[in-house]
């Protein structure tokens, strides 16, 4: 039986504007220095860079509630830091890396 509820999608234009308008807010709370341009690694990390480790984590939950709340994406919030390079932001739900064991 085919379904009659219409898929959701959101415009990578209103998905920019969001995340925008959700890491100043989050950045304003925090008082943390952010990255200039939105971030996007291998389509599934979105966010931007961050110079402090400190409130991360707390800067990346703002930033996924508000772009949670502006376009109805349902997202996990986190924070990766690869040396001295620090990104934070959110992974949709369905993105969520795998976890893989190593023997």
């Amino acid at each position: 039986m085919a379904t009659k509820v219409r898929a959701e999608s959101v415009s990578a234009a209103k998905l920019a504007d969001a995340v925008n308008r959700a890491v100043k807010i989050a950045a304003d709370r925090h008082q943390v220095a952010v990255g200039d341009s939105n971030l996007l690694l291998n389509w599934e990390l979105i966010g931007r860079k961050l110079r402090s480790i400190d409130k991360a984590f707390d800067f990346a939950s703002d930033v996924t509630t508000q772009v949670t709340k502006a376009t109805g994406i349902a997202a996990q919030p986190t924070t990766l830091q690869v040396g001295k390079l620090i990104y934070c932001g959110f992974f949709e739900k369905i993105r969520i890396p795998n976890e893989r064991v190593f023997f």
